[in-house]
């Protein structure tokens, strides 16, 4: 099976959620100052670049992300496109992923926000999954 990393690359430019930390990334050791090895220092939000949201993100007191199995962040995977207009993902959209499937990944116009030369701000129109497409997505046993 091959794997594909979809994950957009942590900088200092990169986008976050208004009120959340902004991405630090700094020198701690450097092998021009003659440390032994070249050693970064990141500090940033949790909800930085891309992401899962654990449980605890909207529940209080559900598992954070540091409990959730490996297993279910790894595997096959079905892929869903949806049309770049759609800004809520609703049951409906959740209706198009097969019986069965344990993880999905909606292709949707965020994408693209990052090619985009406003991606140095935050998209506040971005795509998002709604209650009721959430709600759908746990009834139908899907994990990731």
């Amino acid at each position: 099976m091959p794997i594909y990393d979809i994950s957009v690359p942590l900088s200092r430019d990169t986008p976050t959620y208004p009120g959340d930390p902004g991405i630090e990334i700094t020198d701690w050791l450097t092998l021009a100052k003659g440390d032994v090895a070249n050693v970064s220092l990141l500090h940033f939000g949790a909800h930085s670049a891309t992401h899962v949201d654990a449980p605890a993100h909207f529940i209080d007191g559900a598992p954070r992300a540091e409990r959730l199995p490996l297993e279910i962040l790894i595997g096959e995977v079905e892929i869903v496109e949806v049309p770049g207009e759609r800004r809520s993902l609703d049951r409906e959209v959740v209706a198009r992923i097969p019986a069965g499937t344990l993880r999905v990944l909606f292709k949707t116009r965020n994408s693209v926000f990052w090619d985009d030369p406003r991606s140095s701000a935050f998209r506040p129109d971005y795509t998002y999954i709604n209650p009721d497409g959430a709600r759908a997505l746990v009834e139908q046993g899907v994990k990731l």
